[in-house]
């Protein structure tokens, strides 16, 4: 999982993001053609992303949306903060990203790890 930002933040002015989730996100309708057996849906079923501990995007899925998934949203940086971004998928798995944002200098670090 990788979360990114484009460009430099600038206090007050929209910040373009994105998040990238490498996941298979089966359906569990593709049969599988020499065995005739269909393979059990495994999605992404959660996706939540916060600036400085409050909610930017929240997305609750009950069904698969494409192979690894690929999200850009918007949000406003008000001042020094943490993007965190926290998917969950249907087996009860969860995956972490941040990225420390400093809107006075424009400075980021992008951070990602998996649980």
């Amino acid at each position: 999982m990788r979360l990114t930002l484009q460009g430099q933040s600038v206090p007050g002015k929209p910040q373009l993001a994105q998040l990238m989730i490498r996941h298979p996100n089966r359906t569990g309708m593709a049969m599988n053609q020499v065995t005739r057996n269909y393979a059990t849906a495994y999605f992404v079923r959660k996706v939540t992303v916060s600036y400085a501990d409050k909610p930017v995007m929240v997305a609750d899925v009950n069904f698969s949306i494409s192979e690894n998934p690929n999200f850009r949203f918007w949000f406003v940086p008000r001042g020094d903060g943490e993007l965190k971004a926290r998917v969950e998928d249907t087996k009860s798995r969860q995956f972490d990203a941040a990225v420390a944002v400093n809107p006075q200098t424009g400075a980021q670090q992008s951070a990602a790890s998996k649980l």
